[in-house]
């Protein structure tokens, strides 16, 4: 039986793939948590691919505090960059497949159309940087890869702009969004259900190409408007929803700069792998129930 490895047990990719690839008879899992490895060591996760000897490994984990990392450049890079790119070299020395997830923030945000696989990166903070070098690493070293570029992502676990939200809500009357930046919003759900898709095709020997490809969950909208989204599902739900006023990036300054556009064309992975994420909306609610429920349980 061949095994996967999956770097990051514990985020909120990795939490909603897992179940996904349990029970599967081609293949056997496992997953390391960031505790249990020291990414910012990249020998450490090169040794550890060299001992499974994987034929899959999905990398998941990454540095994502994306104000700090303008503080902590040096951590940032050695885990959002020397790390994939040691894991790289390790799965090019036992051939093994590597399947990357990136970000949007590889991108300037200065366009209004939807980024392709081949424009120009520009990333404007550390963390789309240490992610683009990431990127550039993988390739490098390994040509049996996948890199994912998704956005917004978030889950029904881990810290998320959904969870941040409604958890305001159970303390504020009245909260400011911003309303100029755009991207898309993706369910951590159906993007592990995609992955796990891409897995059976590489077990099977039915895969698409490989190369780079972005993967969200639907049309670009402002955060001030998903936060709408938010909220509306949580009044269906019983919550009271606070007042939700439009702000703008000039007036919510932070560490990092964000894109202020960064939506991704994803026809590439429509045109390869005859597949595409499921929207955000999907199954929205339920998530939006899942967090609401958490987050009374830890008040309560």
């Amino acid at each position: 039986m061949r095994d996967i490895l999956v770097f990051g047990r514990h985020g909120q990719l990795a939490s909603e793939l897992l179940p996904r690839l349990a029970g599967r008879s081609m293949y056997r899992t496992r997953s390391i948590a960031k505790s249990e490895i020291d990414l910012s060591r990249p020998d450490a996760a090169r040794a550890l691919v060299l001992s499974v000897r994987p034929w899959l490994v999905i990398n998941s984990a990454a540095y994502t505090a994306v104000d700090r990392a303008e503080s902590e450049r040096n951590l940032a890079f050695a885990i959002n960059a020397d790390a994939p790119g040691a894991i790289a070299q390790a799965c090019k020395q036992v051939g093994a497949v590597l399947v990357h997830l990136s970000t949007d923030y590889v991108f300037d945000g200065k366009t209004s159309t939807a980024y392709t696989e081949t424009d120009q990166i520009g990333p404007i903070n550390v963390y789309g940087e240490s992610k683009a070098q990431g990127e550039a690493q993988v390739r490098a070293v390994n040509d049996q890869h996948i890199i994912l570029r998704t956005s917004w992502l978030f889950a029904r676990s881990g810290s998320n702009f959904v969870r941040t939200m409604l958890r305001l809500a159970m303390r504020d009357q009245e909260i400011a969004v911003v309303d100029d930046q755009f991207g898309t919003p993706t369910d951590a759900a159906q993007l592990a259900a995609l992955i796990a898709t891409m897995a059976d095709r590489l077990a099977d020997g039915s895969p698409g190409p490989f190369g780079t490809f972005h993967a969200i969950g639907g049309e670009p909208l402002s955060w001030f408007r998903f936060a709408e989204a938010i909220f509306a599902s949580a009044a269906r739900q019983g919550l009271q929803p606070p007042r939700l006023r439009p702000t703008t990036t000039d007036a919510y300054p932070t560490a990092a700069a964000r894109p202020r556009f960064s939506l991704l064309d994803c026809s590439a992975l429509a045109r390869g792998w005859g597949l595409s994420v499921t929207p955000w909306t999907a199954d929205f609610d339920r998530t939006v129930g899942f967090i609401m429920h958490d987050l009374k349980g830890a008040h309560s």
